[in-house]
């Protein structure tokens, strides 16, 4: 929580501690509804957006230049299997930008891996399964080749983290 500052709740109650910064898209939202916008983008670009709330990206959203929303240039980016929070409603994209009321949506899918190796983007696929790609997306492709991947059995914790440790400090030697 943090602390927030200014009137005193209807009950004489101090607003301090009521607040969590899931609370500011709200706040937000609330002012550029009642006061219209802080600021006007020519383009926005928004990474990582498949962890936001609808409420969050409509904030970004109005943002950005122009009334007519199907107008505005807007780069949304985010990875559905990388997703670090699950209780924002998030299904798909198309659902989630009419969600966020941004009715022209023009979806991309990035077709490269370009952070990961070939042995790596299989493991991770067959480690997702169903959730690796849409019903109608295509498997990505890959950048390049690398070393092959290889599964280490540990018995203990301290063998992990010490294999581990010296990974790390090899790595850290040629780097």
């Amino acid at each position: 929580h943090r602390a927030a500052r200014g009137p005193a709740l209807p009950d004489g109650e101090a607003i301090v501690g009521k607040l969590d910064t899931e609370d500011d898209p709200l706040l937000l939202h609330l002012f550029q509804k009642k006061h219209g916008g802080l600021v006007r983008y020519e383009h926005i670009a928004i990474d990582e957006a498949q962890d936001m709330s609808a409420v969050e990206l409509q904030v970004l959203l109005a943002a950005a230049a122009g009334d007519d929303p199907a107008a505005r240039s807007v780069t949304v980016a985010g990875d559905r299997a990388q997703r670090m929070v699950f209780d924002n409603a998030f299904t798909d994209w198309a659902q989630f930008l009419r969600a966020a009321g941004h009715p022209a949506v023009e979806i991309n899918p990035l077709r490269i891996s370009y952070r990961s190796t070939a042995d790596v983007m299989r493991l991770a696929r067959h480690v997702l399964g169903p959730l690796a790609v849409g019903d109608k997306e295509p498997a990505p492709l890959v950048a390049r080749d690398g070393a092959p991947v290889e599964l280490h059995a540990f018995f203990e914790m301290g063998e992990s983290v010490a294999f581990v440790a010296e990974a790390l400090r090899s790595l850290h030697s040629r780097e």
